[in-house]
């Protein structure tokens, strides 16, 4: 077997530049056109365009480092990554362009070729048609997708929206960036393994169809911020707070016994050094399974009360089996500095 993550520095969205980073580098972008709904102003999941007809254009790039050692299970993963950004915009993937880099002293061809195959059959699983695509020599192999999608203009999903009182979901279960690092080093169960690349290879699919309810007042993915990290963009762009109740948030499996071990990640380091400041955690398991970074993480959104129904027979139509309870609710903003509250 190909041990490919091992010539990655920081795999999947573990590799993701620190918050506090990214803000500071965002600020050198300045002035946007006026076709441009959705910019780099408003830090979404993706830019969402204006055109002519009643749909907007949605635009989207993801890449990232092997997070697992076979190569088309990194390609299936990447591209249902790629692909999310679109999904958590309340869009429908139709087009993407590869990105591809890797060094060709350590891999080889016939490797490569796996990775454009496994992104291949998640992109024709979502009706999407790779187009082309960019490649360059690297030192340590990347791959990903930049996405373009459309949306209903009545369909638009962002991370601003959310009210006083309304539910937060989550439609995948957490840990994926603890237990790829274990998967890097060999050292997680068979049974944990095979959850974790099952949970990253799942479209978000289901986020056009959340869009169309009209009671789901914001939508983001779970990525390399961790849950606290993106129910805090959602809060903060939304002028609110959050409780959130800990025993809802499914985890894939016990990953105590992960960080126990010392499986924790950098990119999960971080997470917690920044977020810690404005989140109350009730424990260390949850301080470090809530900033764990995520890897083709779920969709995170909330709704409206009266609307729970609707999602939760739109869970069963879309085969989501976990869950399947709001993880916490949307509270006025806080006077305190405290964003999210974890009970």
């Amino acid at each position: 077997m190909s041990k490919l993550a091992e010539l990655s520095e920081a795999g999947g969205c573990g590799g993701k530049l620190p918050a506090e980073s990214l803000e500071r580098l965002l600020m050198a972008y300045s002035g946007e056109s006026s076709d441009v709904i959705v910019g780099i102003k408003e830090r979404d999941d993706a830019a969402v365009l204006s055109s002519p007809g009643s749909e907007y254009l949605v635009s989207t790039i993801d890449f990232f480092s092997p997070i697992v050692h076979d190569p088309f299970l990194f390609g299936q993963i990447s591209a249902a990554n790629s692909l999310s950004d679109v999904y958590a915009m309340g869009g429908v993937p139709c087009h993407a362009l590869s990105i591809l880099g890797y060094p060709e002293d350590q891999c080889e061809l016939s490797e490569i070729k796996k990775i454009l195959q496994g992104a291949e059959s998640i992109c024709l699983d979502a009706n999407v048609t790779i187009v082309g695509g960019h490649s360059i020599i690297n030192p340590q192999p990347i791959f990903g997708l930049s996405v373009i999608g459309s949306l209903t203009r009545l369909g638009l999903k962002t991370t601003r929206g959310a009210n006083c009182g309304d539910l937060i979901f989550l439609t995948k279960p957490i840990g994926t960036g603890v237990l790829s690092n274990a998967i890097r080093s060999s050292s997680a169960t068979k049974g944990d393994e095979l959850k974790a690349i099952s949970s990253m290879k799942k479209l978000n699919r289901i986020g056009a169809a959340l869009a169309s309810i009209q009671g789901v007042s914001s939508m983001t993915d779970v990525s390399g911020f961790g849950l606290v990290g993106h129910l805090t963009e959602i809060c903060i762009s939304s002028n609110a707070s959050a409780k959130l109740d800990t025993s809802k948030v499914s985890l894939i499996c016990d990953l105590g016994k992960y960080f126990n071990a010392g499986f924790c990640t950098n990119g999960g380091k971080r997470n917690l050094a920044h977020y810690r400041k404005t989140t109350r955690f009730p424990n260390r398991l949850m301080e470090e399974a809530l900033t764990d970074p995520q890897t083709s993480g779920g969709l995170l959104f909330t709704v409206a009360p009266d609307s729970e129904k609707a999602i939760n027979e739109l869970y069963s139509e879309y085969d989501i089996e976990c869950c399947l309870e709001p993880i916490g609710q949307i509270g006025r903003k806080r006077d305190d500095g405290v964003v999210i509250e974890c009970q």
